[in-house]
């Protein structure tokens, strides 16, 4: 069933069948109830529930809050500065551009932030989260929340992006670097991941290259204490992460993983 708002903030609720319902302009509230649902916000600051079944949200345009409820939904926020929460099962989240919040919250969910200062949670479950996207830009915090999660910081394209990764309990992955790039190698000490809770033998930092690619080191960052993790470009050293309150040797270099 197609649903279709107008110009004003309209309340708009759908059925237990599959609906696609359109905010258009104004500060629209969107439910779907049951059934695979598509909700557009459109214009203004709208809020989006998918309800149950498997839902797909987009908010558009405009600061937005985005809940998907039960089911395996995908949301996008678009433009603006914007709220999504998963809900339960294994959802996909895509910030879209502007200054967003991602929570995961129940099952192993996929999270990307985008354009912007985001922050991203996984909650519980073997998460994915990353602050990929077009121009992967912005200081970010990346919270893996319990579980075995995969946290994918990409600082290559922005000369001043200090993003934030906590694993949080469980296993869990730094990606820092694949086969064809090495992140934040631009931008000296102004473009670096930190790691607030890296734990040696348990947690994996993947890097680009080899251990002789790579220096150890005291923190550069003004009140933080830990390892800092360099790597030699043009017989430069690039500040890649700083490992809070950790304290490796150059042997510490074995610990980690390399593509």
């Amino acid at each position: 069933m197609a649903i279709t708002g107008t110009e004003a903030a309209d309340s708009l609720k759908g059925t237990f069948e599959n609906d696609v319902i359109y905010g258009l302009a104004g500060d629209d509230s969107l439910v779907g109830l049951g059934g695979n649902d598509f909700l557009y916000g459109g214009e203004d600051d709208d809020t989006l529930y998918g309800g149950f079944g498997n839902d797909y949200l987009f908010g558009e345009n405009g600061d937005d809050s985005l809940d998907g409820g039960y089911g395996y939904d995908q949301l996008n926020g678009g433009s603006g500065n914007d709220e999504l929460r998963g809900g339960y099962a294994d959802d996909i989240l895509i910030g879209g551009s502007g200054n967003d919040k991602l929570d995961g919250e129940f099952g192993d969910d996929f999270l990307s932030g985008g354009l912007g200062n985001d922050s991203l949670y996984g909650g519980d479950g073997n998460d994915i989260l990353t602050d990929s996207g077009v121009g992967r830009d912005g200081s970010d915090y990346l919270d893996g929340g319990s579980g075995n999660d995969r946290i994918i910081a990409y600082g290559y394209e922005a000369e001043i992006d200090a993003d934030t990764l906590v694993g949080g309990t469980g296993l869990d992955t730094f990606i820092l670097g694949t086969s064809g790039q090495a992140f934040y190698n631009v931008g000296g000490d102004a473009d670096y991941a930190l790691i607030t809770d890296y734990l040696p033998f348990a947690d994996t930092i993947q890097l680009k290259g080899s251990a002789s690619d790579y220096l150890l080191d005291g923190s550069p960052i003004q009140g933080i204490s830990g390892t800092a993790i360099y790597r030699e470009e043009n017989s430069n050293y690039e500040l890649i992460a700083v490992l809070q309150d950790r304290f490796l040797t150059q042997s510490g270099l074995g610990l980690f993983t390399y593509v």
